[in-house]
């Protein structure tokens, strides 16, 4: 169960009773006191009291509700950064944690002695987020002073069930475990206010705002979830979540045996080597990029099926690397055929610009393979023209002006043969061979397709 710090409670008191943040901590002392009338089977305050209360009484009247509960338990500040020497003996955990090396701190903060000498327990309450600002696990061991502490939550998880075997959790070699999040109505909640006016009504002899009984035998927390308490720390399912909701995420883990396991890096990368090979392999079969593409769509569909399948079977496989290897190894196949296609294409058009029509040329660019070795079987027309009285006409005129009629007539023809889509073969002093196809240009097609245009004949004996 979940008891709030929140704003409807914060309003309450600063409403009817003049009382601001940061409360009185004989209020907590009501709380863990109805608690206990209840017969909570743990509870655990997600406050840190690290200094004495300004208001006098007030650590006493919280460390006699918390020893006569029995059952309190608070977080514990690690740092990384060295601080005051602190003696948190008493919270720690036996050694032999297998393969588990806890990372080292070497600062700790602790509640003020009063408070400190009535807990059942403690663990350490602070945790970084992932690089995005997101909250997906916690560490759950910390050395310090050649101790190791747990975590808030397995302090109280081993609280709560002694035989809890740590060596059948799926631990990560720094002590780190991937929560597995709940819906958030998975959570019983109330809000604290409700708590502390049930313990004073109760005082006064009157029926409480909401039964003891609610709570026997469960495990109860105690956090803020008042935006102004600056407790925010967000989830993959909740953006708004609080501190003391990750560590009843991580209680729940532990009590249910409720994991998400993390394969190794090597068995990841494996995976994703292994993905990349087998869409590699088959693209390099596919000639259609088009194919090609509908290819890399399916591997990454399946790829995002197969991490849905595994995170069903609590298995986390980090699913970037995998869609990222994919789309770079589908972009460098579809890049290395363009730009041989186009390598292909360039050498063809300049090759084959000067000696063919546009329109045939078009077509060999769209279809290369028919310039392979063996040729094609095909109808075809063939035109061959020659000047009539060409070598006499030529020995009465000059040279210049004989190459240039000569000239005039070839340029002509060749634009007339051309433009109705056949192909110059070759030129033979005044003769002309030439060729057309049974495929014709659309703008020069012809009732008759394997005969040239009249144009041509006319040209030709004109």
């Amino acid at each position: 169960m979940l008891v709030e710090i929140d704003q409807e409670s914060l309003a309450f008191y600063s409403r009817n009773f003049n009382i601001s943040w940061p409360w009185p901590r004989s209020l907590y002392a009501r709380a863990i006191a109805f608690l206990a009338s209840g017969e909570a089977r743990a509870v655990g305050l997600d406050m840190i009291f690290s200094e004495a209360s300004p208001f006098g009484g007030e650590d006493e009247q919280l460390a006699a509700a918390m020893e006569k509960a029995g059952n309190v338990f608070m977080p514990l500040f690690f740092s990384a950064a060295s601080g005051a020497p602190a003696d948190a003996r008493g919270f720690d955990l036996p050694t032999g944690l297998g393969p588990v090396r806890p990372p080292p701190r070497h600062g700790v903060v602790l509640p003020v002695p009063q408070v400190r000498a009535a807990l059942r327990g403690g663990g350490n309450g602070t945790e970084n987020p992932d690089r995005d600002g997101v909250f997906r696990r916690l560490h759950h061991f910390f050395g310090y002073q050649g101790r190791v502490y747990p975590s808030f939550s397995l302090a109280m998880a081993l609280f709560v069930d002694p035989k809890l075997a740590l060596e059948q959790i799926p631990f990560a070699a720094d002590g780190g475990l991937n929560l597995k999040f709940y819906d958030k109505s998975s959570f019983r909640r109330y809000r604290i206010s409700q708590l502390i006016q049930s313990q004073v009504r109760r005082e006064e002899g009157n029926a409480p705002v909401i039964p003891a009984s609610d709570f026997k035998n469960k495990i109860v927390l105690i956090g803020p979830t008042a935006s102004g308490l600056l407790d925010n720390r967000p989830s993959p399912g909740n953006a708004a979540g609080s501190g003391f909701e990750l560590h009843a995420t991580a209680l729940h883990n532990f009590l249910a045996a409720d994991f998400i396991r993390v394969w190794p890096p090597w068995l990841q990368w494996l995976l994703v080597f292994l993905a990349i090979a087998a869409l590699n392999f088959a693209l390099f079969r596919i000639q259609s990029i088009d194919w090609q593409v509908a290819a890399a769509v399916a591997a990454i569909l399946l790829a995002l099926a197969g991490n849905l399948f595994l995170f069903h079977l609590c298995i986390d496989q980090d699913l970037l690397p995998l869609v990222l290897g994919l789309l770079l190894t589908t972009a460098h196949d579809v890049y290395h055929r363009y730009q041989s296609e186009r390598r292909k294409k360039k050498f063809i058009q300049n090759a084959f610009k000067n000696y063919l029509s546009d329109s045939l040329l078009a077509e060999i660019m769209k279809n290369p393979q028919g310039l392979n070795l063996g040729g094609e079987k095909k109808l075809v027309t063939i035109f061959f023209s020659d000047l009539a009285g060409f070598t006499t006409l030529s020995e009465k005129l000059p040279p210049e002006e004989v190459v240039h009629i000569l000239n005039t007539y070839l340029e002509r023809m060749t634009t007339v043969i051309m433009e109705s889509g056949g192909f110059v073969n070759k030129f033979e002093g005044d003769a002309i061979m030439a060729f057309w196809g049974r495929r014709w240009p659309a703008k020069t097609r012809r009732p008759w397709p394997c005969a040239p245009p009249c144009s041509a004949w006319r040209s030709c004996w004109s």
